[in-house]
């Protein structure tokens, strides 16, 4: 069965896996990670054609725009982040409030976007993923 997408929630928790998490506001849309395994080349003199096989995983971005709220404790303590090279947990949860993905990110970019007539003011993230994504609810 489909799950609607409203009602996503997007988190941000501490340096350890334990730390709370707290939601961040407003978010419009985000865009989950997701991995590309590197290519490593295994072609010999013997081969046939070239051969590979996978290497380690790049859990790649997250992207996210949320609608800016001047003085939010999260989104401003996103923006600190970038400046301090911080990685901490995420978490994004699906609407059903169950299903979802967590990983460890640092903030590669947060920035005001584009202002305009008759528009809202929102804002970009882009988190770098560091390790493994973890699909939730986690199974034992």
């Amino acid at each position: 069965m489909a799950i609607i997408t409203n009602a996503t929630t997007v988190w941000r928790g501490g340096i350890a896996s334990t730390d709370a998490f707290s939601a961040i506001a407003e978010v419009v849309d985000v865009d989950p990670p997701a991995g590309l395994s590197a290519e490593v080349d295994v072609t010999h003199l013997g081969s046939a054609a070239r051969e590979f096989k996978l290497g380690l995983r790049d859990n790649g971005q997250v992207s996210m725009t949320m609608n800016l709220i001047p003085g939010s404790v999260q989104q401003e303590a996103i923006e600190d982040d970038q400046d301090s090279g911080t990685i901490r947990y995420y978490k994004i949860v699906f609407s059903d409030g169950v299903n979802g993905r967590a990983f460890k990110a640092g903030v590669k970019q947060f920035k005001v976007d584009r202002v305009a007539i008759d528009g809202a003011l929102k804002a970009t993230c882009i988190l770098r993923v560091s390790g493994a994504v973890t699909r939730l609810p986690a199974l034992p």
